[in-house]
């Protein structure tokens, strides 16, 4: 089992909101965000986006992270992840 700190999350979700400003938090260690803004703007495929973000969450907080990619929540929520590394998957 892994303790995750109100003061990790804090941390973590500085860095997702620069993705998305509006993300949804649906626990301290599980978040949704849009990022077609930021793909748009930036002219990046969502893997590169996810990337991205995993880097800087990492980079920012010394933690790693998993991240899902999907057109919707659910979606995204139920991509089979590794628990012990860190992950990206795309639908």
């Amino acid at each position: 089992m892994y303790y995750f700190a109100p003061q990790a999350s804090s941390r973590v979700k500085e860095v997702l909101q620069q993705y998305d400003p509006n993300l949804i938090q649906a626990s301290l260690d599980e978040a949704y965000l849009n990022i077609t803004q930021v793909r748009e703007e930036r002219g990046m495929s969502c893997e590169e986006v996810g990337e991205e973000l995993r880097r800087r969450v990492q980079e920012h907080t010394g933690l790693t992270c998993s991240v899902g990619i999907a057109p919707n929540r659910m979606l995204a929520k139920v991509l089979p992840r590794p628990q012990s590394e860190q992950f990206e998957a795309v639908v």
